[in-house]
């Protein structure tokens, strides 16, 4: 992104089919995720919202053998 930069991790795990990333990123009020299914995705993403906007949350990329990458972008003051 101009401007801005972007930050990613990827790995090469068993990946994940992509219908299921956003579920990671969902927050209900009230309802805590099972664990080990991304209650510090979600926070961290809360945090990018509230304080880079919504454009400017997590974005997760997975498939099935393929991996994920989770990246953001700061952007330029």
């Amino acid at each position: 992104m101009e401007g801005g930069v972007r930050i990613s991790v990827t790995d090469d795990g068993v990946g994940m089919d992509p219908a299921d990333a956003p579920r990671l990123l969902e927050d209900t009020p009230g309802v805590l995720p099972p664990q080990g299914t991304g209650l510090a995705l979600r926070n961290v993403n809360a945090r990018l919202v509230a304080i880079h906007g919504p454009d400017h949350g997590l974005t997760i990329d997975s498939a099935p053998g393929a991996g994920t990458t989770v990246s953001f972008v700061i952007p330029r003051p």
